[in-house]
């Protein structure tokens, strides 16, 4: 990346930079004009000129008296007014294109070079400081990159006009105008270099503060067992002097520079009026040309500031960007080519035998020291041994993910940590119990890694896709689609969508999966587009499953089901009054209050003001059991239907109401409506509804049933269609399960169970699982189906090499299966798998074990495993 600033606008936004330029050479003329008519008319249309105009006179080839002159000058002055104010509205919209420009660069630059980072620069770089740099840092620049060198050239071009002009009139007010420039110019830098050193001290003050946060947040829980809060607030607090005191001192000098600036500036009016004013009075010098002069200095002070506050601006971010560049450049960082080296030949691969040479690292403990050993090509290899650190160490350092501090390995001879990224992830996959997941889909997860072929915005349907790939170019970012289908199919070894889904719910049945899915699918919402005959085979089921819950009266007694002249006690009460569910899936029902079909449904039926009165109940409520409590109170989460927001405003609301005239509006109304329409009588145990409520909404619902017949936008419970809005199993279900029967609700399972099992539902059900959202990190799953879920990722690749550390390495009968069938999944190509114990490496060719003192001993598994 570019050391200089300039030099990184330049070398990028050459042609925006050009464009620049060449609008505002075009606004010195226009504005020098606008300086010379006003003299223009005073002198000679007015006639206070030394030799007064003779009317009428010739301009422009036409007679004119002196009100038609005037007029005329007028007319020009306004024109060159408007003009110059245009030629300004396209110059800094061309300055903001050029700067947004080049921002989306450098953060796409920057992150690259995250990208490119060697893994051992995490270990010294957190990752606050790496967010802070790219987003925080050099925000401020976001509005300075087409300045850099526009700036100078409009502001020093325009004060050259003016200056220019002012000589015209008077060169010895124009050596006024200009006598304390130099002072300015020596003295300002001088005043702003200790400026920028202190902007230094700052910005690594605010990454040590960010820094100790982040190390605060991630031992939180060390934090609290230990109650060491008061340090933690100590060193806080003692880097918050620190900011304190640099931004107080950059302050009184930033303002000094700022006082002397406003202080001589000031002193040349001073100048203009007292020898200006005895030119005149002597009759040397016209009225016209010392109010023109006046007038271009009011003007000329303009210019200068900017000039003065871009260069005090410049010496601050210009060393702000070289701290960042300084920050994400080294010899840490890889070339530019690791990152797509390869790419472009499917077969490039590392191939062979995977090897350790004299490698050493780590501390003596727990680190490798003199290791080597080969993991023969087509074998499988156990790893053991080493339980404090050193198994873990030789995997990662096989895959590349650790460089050794000597020695190295290699793939077929050639270094791993070497190798370009795609020819490394076509060679090998990494499985560990710490495998990354991204907030999405699991189905998402599990095809991350298989995200290898881009989805080119030239081929992009949307709209803006031209202006998007065009934008791409010319901010040297990559021009594809991250929403596109970046899948590569055959990687995996199939053809299509359809086969990578069959593929992955193999995957799953031999590694333990395939349970944790077919649940996350009886809990996930499912379009019945998408799912045409699974959706209609589920309709079918429930009628049957219904008969078969009626003649077992103690499942019939677990399920409320729905009956259209009878309030559910275990349903929500827009479920109530609607009999069914809007088409449209919501997060949540309580963010249907804001949908305008829904609440005019409601509003239609004669519901809403019902509703709005238990809302101001359940507030009511709300506000008495929660007392006042902040958003981070675990109170909150009794209510995981209504918003936190929402409930900490229902106080306001609730001493709103109190006045005899208050009427619900616009956010409050929608917060009471948010509160019924999510109330479930039974499992939120609020005196809310009460019987003559009940009565209100029954004959609401019995008003909109008839209109509802046939209606699309609600899918009715007694309707043969599938629910969107709802989850599979509440689709299975023509009811609700009953809240004070939750002890009986394992039984219910075993009867959903059998049924789903007699209906052949369960394989569909299992892919529906796959579209289930598993949040940040993977949050949405337990740690042993994470650790399941990168089995099937790496699985799936078919990559040459597997290299799998901390999971399925047990003696539990789940760990062994999934170990047998990863055995199964990789015969005849390179497996690396570490194990808790030589005993379990059965099936296992060959073995590397790690002693004690850091070296590594190796041989055919059998053999090893025999001699111990």
């Amino acid at each position: 990346m570019e050391k200089s600033l300039v030099g990184f606008v330049w070398k990028h936004g050459k042609l925006d930079t050009i464009k620049t330029l060449i609008v505002t050479f075009m606004t010195f003329p226009v504005i020098y004009i606008s300086l010379e008519i006003p003299k223009i008319i005073v002198n000679d249309a007015l006639g206070a000129g030394k030799e007064p105009v003779q009317f009428p006179t010739e301009f422009f080839w036409t007679s004119m008296d002196q009100v038609t002159y005037l007029v005329a000058l007028c007319m020009i002055f306004i024109t060159m007014i408007v003009l110059n104010n245009w030629l300004k509205y396209v110059l800094n919209n061309q300055i903001g294109l050029t700067s947004e420009r080049q921002m989306r660069r450098l953060r796409f630059k920057l992150y690259e070079s995250v990208l490119r980072f060697r893994i051992k620069r995490f270990q010294h770089m957190k990752q606050g400081e790496i967010v802070q740099s790219v987003m925080g840092e050099i925000d401020a620049l976001s509005g300075f990159f087409g300045e850099v060198i526009s700036t100078p050239v409009w502001q020093g071009g325009m004060l050259l006009v003016y200056m220019t002009f002012i000589f015209m009139q008077d060169p010895f007010l124009g050596a006024a105008a200009i006598a304390l420039y130099p002072v300015q110019a020596w003295l300002i830098p001088k005043l702003q270099k200790k400026v920028v050193r202190l902007n230094k001290e700052r910005v690594a003050n605010v990454r040590r503060i960010a820094d100790n946060i982040g190390e605060s947040v991630g031992a939180m829980e060390e934090i609290h067992t230990s109650g060491t809060a008061r340090w933690h607030l100590a060193v806080v607090a003692d880097r918050l002097y620190e900011s304190y005191r640099i931004r107080l001192d950059i302050f009184n000098r930033k303002y000094l520079i700022k006082a002397l600036n406003n202080f001589m500036i000031a002193l040349t009016p001073f100048a203009f009026y007292l020898f200006g004013g005895i030119q005149v009075i002597n009759g040397n010098l016209e009225l016209g040309s010392l109010v023109a002069v006046l007038a271009a200095y009011k003007d000329v002070s303009a210019p200068w500031k900017e000039l003065l506050n871009y260069f005090q601006r410049w010496n601050d971010l210009n060393s702000r960007y070289e701290m960042v560049v300084e920050n994400f450049s080294g010899e840490d960082v890889y070339d530019e080519a690791r990152i797509g080296g390869g790419s472009d030949d499917p077969e490039a691969r590392l191939k062979g035998d995977v090897a350790l040479r004299g490698v050493n690292h780590g501390p003596a403990s727990s680190g490798l020291h003199g290791a080597s050993c080969a993991a023969p090509a087509g074998r499988a290899t156990a790893v053991t041994g080493g339980e404090e650190g050193g198994r873990d160490l030789v995997m990662k350092i096989m895959a590349g993910l650790v460089e050794p501090d000597q020695g190295r390995a290699t793939i077929g001879g050639a270094p791993v940590i070497d190798a370009p990224m795609p020819v490394v992830a076509r060679s090998l996959a990494y499985v560990s119990p710490d495998a990354a997941f991204f907030a999405g889909t699991l189905k998402d997860n599990l095809t991350y890694a298989l995200r290898k072929t881009p989805a080119l915005l030239s081929d992009d349907e949307r709209e803006d896709a031209r202006r998007r790939l065009e934008e791409a170019g010319k901010t040297g970012n990559i021009p594809a689609n991250p929403f596109g289908d970046w899948t590569d199919y055959a990687a995996a070894g199939v053809a299509d969508a359809a086969g990578l889904t069959e593929r992955i719910l193999d995957l799953s049945a031999k590694v333990g999966l395939a349970e944790e899915l077919y649940h996350l699918g009886l809990q996930a919402r499912m379009d019945p587009k998408a799912h045409p005959d699974l959706a209609a085979r589920i309709l079918a089921a429930r009628d049957k499953l219904r008969e078969a819950a009626a003649g077992d009266r103690e499942i019939a007694d677990i399920v409320e089901f729905w009956e259209p002249q009878t309030f559910n006690q275990n349903a929500s009460l827009l479920e109530n009054v609607l009999f069914g569910m809007p088409a449209k899936a919501r997060a949540s029902i309580a963010d249907y209050a804001e949908d305008g079909a829904v609440v005019a449904l409601l509003d239609e039926a004669g519901a809403t003001e019902p509703l709005l009165r238990a809302g101001l109940r359940i507030a009511t409520q709300l506000v008495e059991l929660l007392g006042a409590v902040d958003e981070s109170s675990a109170l909150l989460d009794s209510f995981s239907d209504y918003s936190k927001k929402d409930i900490l405003a229902a106080a306001g609301i609730v001493e709103a109401a109190k006045r005899a005239d208050w009427a619900p509006k616009d956010e409050p109304r929608r917060i009471l409506l948010s509160f019924a329409l999510a109330f479930v009588p039974t499992r939120d145990r609020l005196d809310a509804v009460d019987a003559a409520l009940e009565a209100e909404l029954l004959a609401a619902r019995a008003r909109l049933l008839p209109k509802l017949a046939g209606d699309a936008r609600v899918v009715g419970f007694g309707d043969e269609r599938y629910s969107p809005a709802l989850s599979v199993s509440e689709n299975l279900l023509d009811g609700k399960r009953r809240y004070n029967r939750r002890s009986a609700w394992r039984r219910f399972d075993g009867f959903l169970e059998r049924e789903i099992e007699a209906g052949g539902l369960r394989p569909g059900i299992t892919a529906v699982g796959l579209g289930a959202q598993v949040g940040p990190g993977g949050g949405g799953l337990s740690a042993a189906s994470r650790r399941r879920a990168a089995l099937v990722r790496g699985l799936l690749r078919r990559t040459e090499i597997l290299i799998v550390s901390g999971v399925a390495a047990g003696a539990a009968p789940e760990e062994a299966a999934a170990r047998a069938a990863i055995l199964e999944e990789m015969k005849g190509r390179t497996l690396i798998m570490a194990l808790a114990a030589p005993e379990l490496a059965e099936g296992f060719d060959h073995m590397i074990e790690v002693k004690q003192d850091g070296g590594l001993r190796e041989g055919p598994a059998e053999r090893m495993r025999a001699a111990e």
